[in-house]
């Protein structure tokens, strides 16, 4: 897998940290959704379903509609891909909430071009909370 690196401009920036936050909140809910479910509840929706679900929040959410799609859909493929691997024995821990500071990779690319990373990594952030006053 090739991984690039960008240096986008300050305008680019918050475009780049807009698709990581949806990328992130589709991840967090799927997420989520999968805890929901136990055997007494019947099985959690499948990859399908989940990209019926999404179709249904952008149509619904003007904000989420707003995003990219493939960065979106990209997400649940990634956490369809983590769920392979933690049943089939490839990963220790279930997948987990995806914190901002950690999720800095934007998903997608076009087939073998892989994750791109947004470049803004270590950058100073101003909502830090009062423990770097």
């Amino acid at each position: 897998m090739s991984r690039y690196r960008l240096y986008p401009v300050p305008e680019q920036v918050a475009g780049l940290e807009e698709n990581c936050g949806h990328a992130r909140f589709v991840w967090n809910l799927a997420v989520e959704q999968q805890s929901w479910w136990t055997p007494y509840r019947g099985k959690a929706p499948n990859h399908l379903e989940r990209c019926r679900q999404l179709t249904e929040a952008r149509a619904t959410f003007d904000w989420l509609r707003a995003g990219s799609q493939t960065v979106q859909q990209q997400a649940l493929r990634d956490f369809d891909q983590a769920l392979r691997n933690f049943f089939g024995g490839r990963m220790g821990e279930v997948p987990g909430i995806a914190a901002r500071a950690r999720f800095q990779v934007l998903p997608g690319g076009s087939g073998s071009c892989g994750p791109l990373a947004c470049g803004v990594r270590g950058r100073p952030r101003a909502d830090r909370g009062s423990r770097d006053r």
